[in-house]
């Protein structure tokens, strides 16, 4: 049903948040104090190319659209940003 649907979605979101959140405050800060800026500079080149490989957008309408239509697929309101 999609109360059950509803539910996962909002447990999803709140382990995607505390998974951010480490990335952000510990892996991310982590990393800033091991790397160099040529290992920095050859990753940020090598997510790029994967994401450009897989057909990822970085336009914000695409990530709407896929918010428009996640949201449509749990029967879920999207929220006006």
């Amino acid at each position: 049903p999609a109360e059950a649907r509803a539910a996962g979605a909002r447990t999803y979101v709140d382990l995607l948040r505390a998974h951010i959140h480490k990335e952000n405050d510990v892996l991310f800060e982590l990393a800033d104090a091991v790397l160099d800026a040529r290992t920095v500079e050859a990753l940020a080149r090598d997510y790029a190319a994967a994401d450009l490989e897989q057909g990822a957008s970085t336009e914000p309408a695409a990530a709407e659209a896929a918010l428009a239509r996640l949201a449509a697929a749990l029967e879920l309101p999207v929220l006006a940003g």
